[in-house]
C-alpha cells in the first residue's frame, strides 16, 4: 500500500534558552528541520480526510515511550540494549540450533552398525521430544539427515533436511532445506 499523500509542512518556533532553546527568539520563526526539535507531551495523528480526534496517540510516560490507537494500547516501546534481544530471550529461541538443555537425555537407535536416529528428550522419562535427527544411508554412505526441531510444548516446530552428495568415499557438498 502507498503511503498517503501528505504535505510536509514546517512548524513555526520560538525558541527560548529559558525552555532547553540555544537561542532567543524575539518573534515566531520558521523550524530547521535539521537542527530543531518539537517539544510536548505527546502527538496525535489524525485520520486522512479528518474530523480531528484522539484516537491515535504517541506519548512519553516518565523514560518510556507509549503508543495507543482505536483498537490496542496503550503499549509501550522497549528498546534492546545493542538492537537486538536479550540473552534469555535468545536462549528461549525453539530453533534448530537452540533447544537442548543441559539436563537433556539422548536416546540413540542403530541399524546394523550404522546410526538410524538421534533423539534429544527433556528427560530421560522420555515424554517430551527435544530434536530428533535420522539418517538415511546408501552402501553404507549417509545420504540425508533430517532433523526434527520440537517447541517447549514438545510440538514438531521445524524440520530441516540435508542430502549429502559424494566424490568417491568423499561428501563434496550438503544441500540444506528447511520447512
Amino acid at each position: 500500500m502507498p503511503p498517503p499523500n501528505i504535505d510536509r509542512v514546517q512548524a513555526v518556533k520560538w525558541e527560548s534558552s529559558e525552555k532547553g532553546g540555544t537561542e532567543e527568539d524575539i518573534q515566531p520563526v520558521g523550524m530547521d528541520e535539521i537542527e530543531d526539535a518539537l517539544s510536548g507531551r505527546g502527538f496525535y495523528f489524525q485520520p486522512s480526510g479528518g474530523p480531528a480526534d484522539e484516537a491515535v496517540l504517541v506519548w512519553r510516560d516518565g523514560s518510556d515511550l507509549k503508543l495507543q490507537d482505536a483498537a490496542c494500547g496503550p503499549y509501550t516501546l522497549t528498546m534492546l540494549a545493542a538492537n537486538g534481544i536479550t540473552e534469555n530471550q535468545h536462549e528461549a529461541l525453539d530453533t534448530i540450533i537452540h533447544g537442548i538443555d543441559k539436563s537433556s537425555y539422548d536416546e540413540i537407535a542403530y541399524t546394523g552398525n550404522n546410526i538410524s536416529a538421534y533423539t534429544v528428550w527433556e528427560t530421560a522419562s522420555k515424554l517430551k521430544k527435544v530434536r530428533e535427527e535420522i539418517y538415511t544411508y546408501d552402501l553404507g554412505k549417509v545420504t540425508q539427515v533430517i532433523t526434527k526441531q520440537y517447541d517447549g510444548t514438545g510440538t514438531l516446530k521445524m524440520t530441516v533436511t540435508e542430502t549429502y552428495s559424494y566424490s568417491g568415499s568423499k561428501i563434496s557438498s550438503i544441500t540444506r532445506t528447511k520447512s
